[in-house]
């Protein structure tokens, strides 16, 4: 485990070096020009990393555990995260010159420039500091081992796998259950020699460790069905480091013979001849077991391949792996994915494997313990193994009671058995991807998360950043890691709860293993329970219940370097005296944590907060006074914060003035209408969710302060376009430059108002100016009264659109519809409430276009009251060619197309309802499913007056602050 530690360490060291390429630096420099000793330390801090990197790549060619190495791995992470935090202090000071710069009527010059003269000498004296501690660290690494000079070849690991990992085609485990569909699946691939797309099939079988994967193909391969194989071979894989050597092992496992020894062994190009001998005209089924390494993958395909170009047609590869991207790299056939057993095949499983030749049913006191100990271990066969070999070796009702309180870490399978097969699933991980998920070992076992959460704390720890930081944004970063760990079975859905997921038991324990107490969880205890609490000195995270503070406060204030601080449950007397014994302890302990990246406290604990310059990701509750409340003022100075969750359960929660100095916030979560009463919101530049901007009456509020939220991803919703007067001032928007919108929602709100002529071009106006960018994939238009559409919907600027939905509502003074035929990925069209909207023409389809909307699934026409005529092509044109589903309803005045029953018969669904011009005789049985399964936006919308009064009093008091 010494050269995962070591891995990692060395992917903080490499993400501590991009940041010393940030504009930071060069801002720290200028800042700091006139002290020579600080320009010099920074070039110094960057030469030690990279000496240190150097040294860590070197060191992890070479398998060794050594407890020294592991103690020097601790202290150079603290050293690093020691220089990350001088960078990020640094960081800090630039982002708040930046603010002040902006925002001069609010802070006091005087004490500002005192605090700057302070905050520089901090920084200095740390950096120094830093400095010595890296010397040190770089001093006890050239004593160690890897730095002596010794040969090359000294201390390499041996080109094989442990024995426990050496698997062969031989059947010495229990009888496979539970595997029916995917055995059948893959019998069915391995014997069809005469339909296959290739000479040499590849089939994959991908899954995590210990899932069965190794299992199910041998049974296959010793079926009596695959003997039509002239030549069969299995090979492992799994640790070897060299191509050669899986030539040779295939060679002699294809030929019956040792035909070739490991040493000396020839070179590549005669191995390749004698294995394209053995194959030469045969059909051969090779199994390659236990792939784990990309490249090895990319190796041995282009290795094979001359030798099996001898073959005979219909050969077969089985190849199995626990990386996915492995899996579809290397299949040409097929992918079989194997995933825990379900409980109902498990059970049957682990009682024959615990009980063994014993009946069950003569221990009944049994059935359950073991019951329980099974749902622990997410079907996974050989975790079924490792703990009934445990079991069976007595029967008392006390030994299985101890067996099942054990932790896998506690069954002897370290070294072997499934926690030794997870460990190298772990391994195995690219770097960035290993710490993202001992991370996740902070929270409790069966903890349901969503994805956005889980991403938003790594992003906070500062595992998102590195090389690729700056090419992709962190959010598409942590997607990827993220998808990673999900295909690779690390997490999984969590079925009890939609869109969450969970980590499986037997991974949760292997984080927590992993973790070796640098992520601590302090388990709610007994109320009965008022001992002290311990924490291991190197817990650089904390997750503790709300009554076990106090108690656990005073090793906390011990802990300098902690990264997490998570608070959780609620306080058990209710009582106001111990609320208050907790507020004060919150509150003491987070004046200490002064380098804190991640703060969630469940109960409203923090009316204001102390200076934490380096949080990043905050989450807490509000406290309610009479259903109002107020986020804390000191908030608006914590400018690195990148994630706010601000619960609240009342009538109004007020946002403080100056909340637009969060200019590193990129995710705000709170309720709907205080965001709509943040001043100048254009300021958070860095915002990627804002979902409803409510225009207002001045520049505080104006469509101008979307003009450099660019990063604003999602769906938006944009109300008040009424307030809007021309198409100038609709482009300061910039909604062309927005490319993360996904969906857009425009809305007009005129209310009783008369439609004038005025009123009508102004919203023309307006819409021209708001052309989203191409990448746009749904449109709203909502309450429009313009008399026609916008051009960037008609013609070349159209066809470049991405849209895939396009929902009209109550756009009333709208007369023709645009040619929608022409966009190309169109798949839903929405039309209801066009009051104005007479007729549907040819010219919808689009001009000169052979097949108009080439992609429309759906068709809604609804509310229609005036719509007479529906002009259809004639039958052969290839319109609609995909529509699966239409819905024509309280069309009161429409006739009959004279080619709607043609058009019909294509459809899966189909519901005409209040017209009576139309015949409902075309109505089959089959095609009376529902159109359209969710609400369209239009009607989703549920925005409370009372909610948008507090708003606009809001605004309105901000107005006449102004003006005051």
């Amino acid at each position: 485990m010494v050269m995962v530690k070591l891995a990692v360490a060395g992917w903080f060291v490499s993400v501590c070096l991009s940041k010393l390429a940030d504009p930071v630096i060069q801002y720290a420099k200028d800042r700091y020009k006139d002290q020579k000793n600080f320009v010099t330390n920074t070039e110094k801090l960057k030469w030690r990393l990279e000496q240190i990197s150097e040294a860590i790549s070197r060191a992890r060619e070479r398998e060794v555990d050594d407890s020294k190495l592991q103690s020097w791995i601790q202290r150079l992470r603290d050293a690093v995260f020691t220089a990350e935090d001088v960078l990020d202090s640094i960081k800090y000071a630039m982002l708040k010159h930046q603010v002040t710069t902006e925002h001069k009527h609010i802070f006091s010059p005087r004490k500002d420039a005192s605090d700057s003269i302070s905050q520089d000498k901090n920084d200095a004296d740390n950096l120094t500091k830093v400095i010595k501690k890296l010397d040190n660290v770089s001093a006890e690494m050239r004593s160690l081992w890897f730095l002596r000079g010794q040969d090359a070849t000294q201390g390499l690991v041996p080109d094989q796998a442990p024995d426990w990992r050496e698997t062969t085609a031989s059947d010495t485990q229990p009888k496979l259950v539970g595997r029916q569909k995917e055995a059948n699946d893959l019998m069915t691939l391995l014997l069809e020699l005469e339909q296959c797309k290739e000479k040499i099939s590849h089939i994959s079988v991908v899954g995590m460790g210990g899932v069965g994967k190794t299992a199910l193909v041998r049974e296959a391969y010793n079926d009596n069905r695959t003997d039509c194989f002239g030549v069969k071979a299995w090979i492992c894989v799994s640790h070897r480091a060299s191509i050669t050597r899986v030539l040779i092992d295939a060679t002699n496992a294809a030929s019956k013979k040792l035909l070739l020894y490991r040493h000396p062994a020839p070179d590549k190009g005669t191995i390749k001849s004698m294995l394209a001998d053995v194959l030469k005209d045969k059909r051969f089924l090779i199994v390659l077991d236990d792939i784990w390494d990309w490249d090895l993958s990319r190796n041995i395909l282009d290795a094979f391949n001359m030798p099996f170009s001898q073959a005979r047609e219909g050969s077969k590869v089985i190849v199995t792996t626990r990386d996915p991207s492995i899996g579809e790299g290397m299949s040409t056939e097929g992918l079989i994915h194997v995933h825990g057993l379900e409980f109902k095949h498990y059970w049957p499983l682990f009682k024959e494997l615990a009980f063994h030749n014993k009946d069950p049913e003569d221990y009944p006191e049994l059935l359950s313990i073991g019951k329980n100990i099974a749902k622990r271990l997410n079907g996974l066969p050989q975790a079924a193994e490792t703990f009934c070999q445990a079991l069976r070796s007595d029967f008392k009702e006390t030994h299985w009671r101890g067996i099942s309180k054990r932790k896998m870490c506690q069954m002897g399978a370290e070294k072997c058995g499934i926690m030794a097969t997870l460990r190298l699933s772990h391994e195995q991980l690219p770097r960035d991807l290993k710490e993202c998920f001992v991370s996740c070992s902070l929270f409790p076992k069966g903890y349901a998360f969503q994805k956005e959460e889980v991403i938003r704390v790594w992003m906070a720890l500062g595992y998102l950043d590195g090389p690729g930081a700056g090419v992709q944004r962190m959010k598409d970063i942590g997607k990827s890691i993220f998808t990673q760990l999900l295909k690779r079975s690390f997490f999984k859905e969590n079925n009890e709860a939609p869109g969450t997921y969970i980590i499986p038991e037997p991974l949760d324990e292997l984080a927590e293993f992993l973790s070796s107490g640098e992520y601590f969880r302090i388990e709610k205890r007994s109320e009965f329970d008022d001992g002290p609490i311990d924490i291991p000195e190197r817990a650089g995270h904390v997750y503790l219940d709300i009554n076990d503070l106090a108690r656990a406060s005073r090793r906390l204030r011990q802990i300098t370097n902690l990264r997490s601080l998570v608070v959780v449950g609620q306080i058990s007397s209710g009582s106001k005296k111990l609320d208050l014994i907790q507020t004060k302890t919150l509150q003491k302990l987070l004046t200490r944590m002064k380098c804190l990246p991640v703060l969630m406290v469940s109960e409203p604990l923090l009316a204001d907060l102390p200076e934490l310059k380096h949080l990043r990701y905050l989450e807490i509750h509000v406290e309610d006074n009479d259903g109002n409340a107020s986020l804390p003022e000191s908030i608006c100075k914590l400018y690195q914060l990148q994630t706010l969750i601000a619960r609240f359960c009342g009538n109004k929660l007020s946002i403080p003035e100056n909340f637009n100095q969060l200019i590193s916030l990129q995710f705000l979560e709170t309720e709907p209408e205080a965001v709509c009463t943040i001043a100048d919101i254009g300021k958070l530049t860095s915002l990627q969710e804002i979902n409803t901007f409510e225009v207002g009456n001045n520049d505080k509020f104006g469509i101008s302060q979307l003009e450099n939220m660019d990063q604003v991803h999602g769906n938006l919703c944009i109300k008040g376009l009424e307030i809007v007067e021309n198409k100038n001032e609709a482009l300061k928007a910039k909604l062309c430059k927005k490319e993360y919108i996904g969906t857009l929602d425009l809305c007009w709100n005129i209310g009783s108002k008369e439609r004038t002529k005025s009123m009508m071009t102004a919203h023309y106006e307006v819409l021209e100016g708001l052309q989203p960018h191409c990448n746009l994939s749904k449109l709203i238009i909502n309450g429009y009264t313009g008399i026609k559409p916008p051009n960037w919907l008609k013609g070349a600027q159209a066809q470049e659109l991405n849209l895939k939905c396009i929902e009209l509502s109550n756009c009333s003074g709208w007369e023709d519809l645009p040619p929608f035929g022409i966009l190309p990925y169109l798949k839903v069209l929405y039309i209801r409430q066009m009051r104005s909207l007479r007729r549907i023409e040819k010219e919808i389809y689009g001009q000169d276009i052979p097949s108009g909307f080439p992609q429309l699934h759906e068709l809604l026409l609804e509310d229609l009251c005036n719509l007479e005529e529906w002009s259809l092509p004639s039958r052969d044109t290839q319109v609609f060619p995909k529509l699966r589903r239409l819905s024509i309803t309280n069309c009161d005045n429409l006739k009959e197309p004279e080619d709607l029953p043609y058009l019909l018969k294509k459809l899966e669904s189909l519901a005409i309802k209040n017209c009576p011009n139309i015949d409902k005789e075309y109505i089959r049985p089959s095609m009376t499913r529902p159109v359209y399964c969710q609400k369209p936006a239009s009607q989703k919308r549920k925005v409370a007056d009372k909610s948008m009064r507090n708003i606009r009093q809001k605004r309105a008091d901000v107005k006449t602050d102004e003006k005051l």
